[in-house]
């Protein structure tokens, strides 16, 4: 059974910038900002995909470090935006508050650590905690909407060299990770499970 596109075409221009640097031989500091823009395609299956159009600007820095002579730490912060662009409708309609709606502004705190399994890879772990205040009214319900979301992640990469001599290169990536949003708004409340394998591998001449 054809179903169709689950959600309407968008066109994303992004730029980015990113630094890095070593404060010691266990200790460095890393950053970057990145701005967005969102065109979505309206079409007579998706009449408001274009309320979600707008542009976006994040900022994060961070630091790292080994502890242990082979534990990495790190720690992260992140701040983002999102502007929507409401002046392509007539306001005080639907489309203009609902695209006025969508205004948010989202900070992260991130945190987490990988440790080397000997030759085998590596397991990591990472937790991160994210609030989001939107400014104006949400339509629906005439709130201040306000969002707190958390998502936990555990991943595993395994060097899969030891696995066949006939491999000369090969990692196996499997990643899970638990994503809860909890809202003032309660149509807002979800809670996702993910997870992930990626195989890489390269055979040998």
């Amino acid at each position: 059974m054809k179903t169709g596109a689950p959600s309407a075409d968008s066109t994303v221009s992004t730029a980015s910038i990113a630094f890095g640097k070593s404060l010691s031989d266990r200790v460095s500091v890393f950053g970057g900002a990145e701005y967005s823009n969102v065109d979505q395609h309206a079409t007579s299956k998706f009449a408001t995909a274009n309320q979600n159009d707008g542009h976006s600007a994040s900022y994060r820095i961070g630091v790292s470090g080994t502890v242990f002579s082979r534990i990495n730490l790190f720690a992260e912060g992140r701040i983002a935006t999102f502007n929507p662009m409401e002046t392509r409708f007539v306001a005080d309609t639907t489309a203009h508050r609902m695209s006025v709606a969508n205004k948010n502004k989202a900070e992260t705190a991130t945190a987490g650590f990988a440790i080397p399994l000997s030759d085998w890879g590596r397991l990591n772990a990472s937790i991160a905690g994210t609030n989001t205040k939107y400014p104006n009214t949400e339509v629906t319900s005439q709130m201040i909407r306000r969002d707190s979301r958390q998502r936990t992640r555990v991943g595993m990469q395994v060097n899969g060299t030891l696995l066949s001599p006939h491999l000369s290169a090969m990692t196996i990536d499997f990643s899970g990770s638990i994503t809860r949003n909890d809202s003032n708004i309660r149509q807002y409340d979800y809670k996702r499970s993910d997870a992930s394998l990626l195989v890489n591998y390269r055979l040998a001449d």
